[in-house]
């Protein structure tokens, strides 16, 4: 008998969330080899914490959590390994649309990390992976 190909095809939830905790997951404990963060553009004072049912209940958020997850903000992320002398590089944007992104390709290409993520069952190393691939499109560190 020859191998039998399946596709599989499923939709994932994501909450805000649990977006936001795989957000600070990887800015507080996987990305720090790498990653630090730029400038920051706010984003319309209407789209702060748009994506909770109620945004007067959401509790504080650091900056580098709230405006990525707003529609319209975005913080530059530079390469952590520039030194004091060298402008320091932009390796790409943090932002909602790139947050989806990170998603996806994260569910396509890294399948058992996502649904670990999913199930709640992550570390450092998956969020980093999420962030690489939320930032540059892939993985390049680690």
């Amino acid at each position: 008998m020859n191998n039998i190909e399946i596709k599989v095809t499923r939709t994932a939830t994501v909450t805000p969330q649990m977006l936001e905790d795989l957000l600070v997951t990887a800015i507080e404990g996987g990305t720090g080899y790498w990653a630090c963060l730029g400038e920051r553009t706010d984003p319309p004072i209407d789209n702060l914490y748009k994506q909770w049912d109620d945004p007067d209940t959401k509790p504080w958020a650091p900056h580098y959590i709230s405006l990525p997850m707003s529609e319209g903000g975005n913080i530059q992320i530079l390469d952590a390994e520039t030194t004091e002398d060298d402008e320091p590089e932009v390796l790409g944007d943090l932002n909602l649309p790139n947050l989806i992104k990170g998603l996806r390709l994260m569910a396509k290409e890294f399948p058992g990390d996502f649904q670990e993520f999913i199930d709640g069952d992550y570390d450092s190393n998956h969020a980093d992976c999420f962030m690489q691939l939320a930032v540059m499109g892939e993985v390049v560190y680690g």
